[in-house]
């Protein structure tokens, strides 16, 4: 079995995060979203997160009306948690970055 050499790996460099990643962190916090759309509107990496995770939240609504489906829940879940997931991670190496699946409708919506 192969080792992993953690010496060698490329960490993020938590010292340069960003000072307004705490509100861009907070979009992808289900119903927290209104947080960075109140307050971080003047700045762009903001809104270009806030965008993505108020397109989560709609999905989270719409995975409540699918309970009583089938297999939709599911569907649902993989990609609101995959969207989680993916949009934390872009905040914290300070990218914007399109969240997979649905990332390309967020950069439609207007705020």
């Amino acid at each position: 079995m192969k080792k992993i050499n953690f010496k060698a790996i490329k960490w993020p460099n938590f010292k340069k995060v960003r000072k307004d990643a705490f509100l861009a962190v907070l979009s992808y916090l289900h119903i927290l979203v209104l947080i960075p759309l109140i307050f971080g509107k003047k700045d762009e990496f903001v809104k270009y997160h806030a965008k993505q995770g108020l397109l989560l939240l709609i999905f989270w609504v719409l995975f409540g009306f699918s309970l009583f489906l089938p297999y939709l829940p599911w569907l649902f879940l993989i990609v609101i948690a995959i969207g989680i997931v993916s949009g934390i991670i872009c905040v914290i190496l300070g990218k914007e970055k399109p969240m997979p699946i649905i990332g390309k409708l967020a950069l439609k919506m207007n705020l």
